[in-house]
């Protein structure tokens, strides 16, 4: 009901807790749609496979700091440490070739 307002930056908490892969296809349609009028979308979560396909940039925070930011091809293989244990048993190239 928000975007009736047509706002220039959305900010969504864990958009994608809970669905599964066709709703956040669905759900990311919707937000690209929002991104190519030029809304800003900002997109709180823990889901790296969304962030894999859908992000655009990436900020990992830290205890309330930035510790790295930028694109995330470039970003995620820096920061073992954020990632879940899958990525560290799994190349990085081959699970974002399964997307």
């Amino acid at each position: 009901s928000i975007m009736v307002w047509e706002p220039q930056i959305i900010l969504l908490d864990e958009p994608t807790h809970g669905m599964d892969y066709e709703q956040k296809r669905s759900f990311f349609e919707l937000i690209n749609q929002f991104r190519r009028d030029g809304t800003t979308v900002i997109l709180v979560t823990h889901d790296i496979e969304s962030v894999l396909k859908y992000a655009d940039r990436v900020v990992f925070l830290s205890e309330g700091h930035i510790s790295v930011e930028g694109d995330p091809e470039d970003v995620l293989p820096q920061c073992p440490e954020f990632l879940p244990d899958f990525f560290k048993i799994t190349s990085f190239d081959e699970f974002r070739s399964w997307l």
